[in-house]
């Protein structure tokens, strides 16, 4: 009587160290696609909406990981 006492106390302990369980908005997990590379020959203005077009998934991409990361650290306190 007194061993599967034992048994389940030592179990919910362990379950004390685990990290919380944190829930991320799946919004937050896909970044923007990158653009596909214009065919050549690339004109000025196709070579400037590339860039600008990469430059806003790079951006898009960073804002999600920060949101993410925010949520994290808000959430535990075992993450640096």
């Amino acid at each position: 009587m007194l061993l599967p006492l034992l048994l389940c106390s030592g179990f919910l302990t362990a379950c004390a160290d685990r990290p919380p369980l944190v829930v991320v908005d799946p919004a937050l997990l896909e970044c923007r696609a990158e653009p596909p590379v214009p065919p050549a020959p690339v004109t000025n203005r196709q070579a400037a909406r590339y860039t600008k077009d990469t430059a806003l998934a790079g951006r898009d991409c960073r804002r999600k990981l920060a949101a993410v990361k925010s949520v994290v650290q808000t959430r535990s306190h075992k993450f640096p």
